[in-house]
């Protein structure tokens, strides 16, 4: 008896890894994708200039990104220190599961600086800046995997920019206390 439910809980396992390293997998193979079209040319173009380069161009507004994002001789669109910053919010079951260490490992494992936090609406929330590879790979993770023990529902990135370079040293876990006094929602 005790047999037949290790096997079950073995295979229930083997699935969710299964799950998960395919929506990773399909989060690297998008980022792949989409840099590969950036640095297409377009039948719209001007010769030596990939679509995206003239789209930037066009866009009036394009700010903090658009000054650090520049074409280079070969036409290609690249950052000028090659990192990509992002907010990110984490809903789901991701307080009391030690979501925040659990992140932590993973951006020092990929080389992503920002930090993570919990709020009172009992998600986790953050900044992570990196190389396009490992920003995409660890947003891959914050959308899929996250802490062992978390259920994530779903993750939201705003505000992608192209930087010079991280405006943090590290990524931290910040331990801010919340209205209920403790570092975690009620």
């Amino acid at each position: 008896k005790s047999r037949s439910r290790h096997r079950a809980q073995a295979a229930a396992a083997a699935e969710t890894g299964w799950r998960r390293g395919a929506a990773a997998l399909a989060a690297l193979l998008l980022t792949a994708l989409v840099l590969a079209v950036l640095r297409s040319p377009s039948a719209g173009a001007e010769p030596g200039h990939s679509a995206a380069s003239v789209s930037l161009r066009a866009a009036p507004a394009a700010g903090a990104a658009g000054q650090a994002l520049m074409d280079d001789d070969a036409g290609e669109l690249v950052a000028s220190a090659g990192l990509l910053c992002c907010e990110y919010e984490v809903w789901g079951k991701v307080q009391h599961v030690y979501m925040r260490k659990y992140t932590k490992q993973k951006a020092d494992q990929l080389g992503v600086t920002g930090y993570v936090l919990n709020t009172e609406a009992k998600t986790v929330r953050g900044e992570a800046c990196g190389t396009p590879a490992a920003l995409a790979t660890f947003k891959g993770w914050l959308e899929t995997t996250g802490a062992p023990k978390a259920r994530i529902e779903r993750a939201q990135f705003r505000n992608e920019r192209g930087v010079p370079g991280s405006p943090f040293s590290a990524f931290e876990v910040r331990k801010v206390k919340l209205a209920n006094g403790k570092q975690w929602a009620d």
